[in-house]
């Protein structure tokens, strides 16, 4: 089995991932800025906003899941909260290319998250295929660099796997308590 390294495992999806990856045999490390224990998770330290990265979780991993990225449904979208919103996903994930590269990393798979968003806001009465053209508003530019940035994954010989999500709904977070309203 393998060592896969998760940014993001104490958010919504990384929380239900690292339990789902450990029941399957696979030894699963969390890149971690609070520090806080992840249940069955080797932690690493990282704080992507000052480029610092414990390089030895990039030689320990033969896989990353890059879900790191600060929440878009919090706080008004001042042009810091923007800037914020872009640095959390592609700073995070450059930060990591460089710390594998230096390191000599040898991983074999980069998953990245991205999202819907990547098509932009506009409707249509087709539905969206992956070769569609990005679109051309702030969440759009963010996941074409988030997308970009992850790509470069392959230049250090990994597969490439970019997770185009919608909105996350779960019981215990994402959007969906929002939209029930209250009990």
């Amino acid at each position: 089995m393998a060592n896969v390294l998760i940014t993001g495992g104490t958010g919504l999806i990384g929380r239900h991932l690292v339990p789902f990856l450990r029941g399957r045999g696979h030894q699963v490390g969390v890149l971690s800025r609070s520090g806080r224990p992840v249940a069955g998770a080797r932690m690493f330290s990282w704080q992507p906003e000052q480029d610092r990265l414990n390089e030895e979780a990039v030689r320990w991993a033969e896989a990353v899941v890059h879900l790191a990225g600060a929440n878009i449904g919090e706080g008004r979208w001042t042009e810091q909260r923007k800037q914020e919103i872009f640095d959390s996903r592609v700073r995070s994930a450059e930060l990591l290319y460089r710390a594998a590269e230096q390191a000599g990393a040898r991983l074999k798979v980069f998953v990245s998250a991205s999202a819907t968003g990547y098509y932009g806001l506009v409707t249509q009465d087709q539905p969206f295929r992956e070769t569609d053209p990005p679109g051309r508003d702030f969440l759009a530019g963010v996941c074409t660099a988030w997308e970009q940035a992850a790509d470069q994954f392959s230049e250090l010989g990994a597969r490439v796997v970019k997770l185009r999500t919608g909105v996350v709904l779960a019981a215990d977070g994402g959007a969906l308590p929002r939209f029930a309203g209250p009990a």
